[in-house]
């Protein structure tokens, strides 16, 4: 069964918009909360992440999808959206889980909701974190998002009309931009330039508690497995987050690789 709610205020009852929340559920005793990708990733990816919590569900775990504040079905408008409301967003929904009656939640990120994952891992009253090639750096992944923008003005007016450093200038200067599609605000600008890259090496004390699962990201997986962090690389994904040429909403080897990392803490 699933149902669809809205879960607010945020935390510290900050009047944050509430948050859109799909549950699909199961036994009730052990959940997982999935926090997506972010803008168009988000949207591309939505049908893979809505199969994978009807997989967990099957599975007997109780599975959680949130809309970061102003994406998705959540209220609020993407150039309002921060880093900060993302965090607590998914602070709301690991609250939602236990006032469920949870005794156990863990976490699963998707790109920019496994950098989230990842940081809370340590904060937040949560079992264990799976993430999919998750960002490890937000500032280079907003230069990621400036590079699509790029190549989106190219593909719709046949050249680049407002470069790189133009709209830099503008975010710097207090003024929402476009980008990749979406209205990006000044905080949220600023708090992705500023916000720390992610330690693999300070993961280490949570080596058990934690999997890495990647196709694209070598590089991830090879500084993880430097780190002593539990990483595989999967075969034969058969969809990408990058571009939409390629939008499989199933992936036999990774859904199966996802499901047993967070069973085999019930074991």
């Amino acid at each position: 069964m699933e149902s669809e709610l809205f879960v607010g205020p945020g935390h510290d009852n900050d009047g944050g918009p509430p948050i859109f929340v799909s549950h699909h559920r199961a036994a009730g005793a052990v959940f997982a909360v999935l926090a997506p990708a972010l803008f168009e990733e988000q949207a591309r990816t939505r049908k893979l992440l809505v199969n994978l919590a009807r997989d967990l569900a099957a599975a007997g775990i109780d599975a959680v999808r949130f809309d970061y504040p102003g994406t998705g079905l959540s209220e609020g408008t993407t150039e309002r959206l921060t880093l900060t409301a993302a965090f607590d967003a998914l602070r709301r929904a690991v609250d939602y889980c236990h006032q469920q009656g949870a005794a156990q939640v863990h976490l699963f990120g998707f790109r920019f909701g496994g950098y989230l994952a990842l940081t809370a891992l340590p904060r937040l009253p949560v079992s264990r974190a799976v993430v999919w090639e998750p960002v490890l750096d937000l500032s280079a992944h907003f230069q990621e998002l400036l590079r699509v923008e790029m190549t989106n003005q190219m593909v719709t007016f046949g050249k680049v009309r407002r470069g790189r450093d133009e709209l830099v200038a503008s975010l710097r200067a207090g003024h929402p931009e476009l980008v990749d599609g979406n209205r990006i605000g000044p905080t949220l600008h600023r708090e992705l330039e500023a916000a720390p890259a992610v330690d693999l090496d300070r993961l280490a004390a949570f080596a058990d508690r934690l999997r890495i699962l990647v196709w694209d990201g070598k590089k991830v997986h090879d500084a993880a497995t430097r780190a002593g962090l539990a990483s595989v690389v999967v075969p034969d994904v058969k969809f990408s987050w990058k571009h939409i040429r390629v939008l499989e909403p199933r992936s036999t080897a990774l859904f199966r690789e996802t499901v047993h990392a967070l069973e085999g803490v019930r074991r």
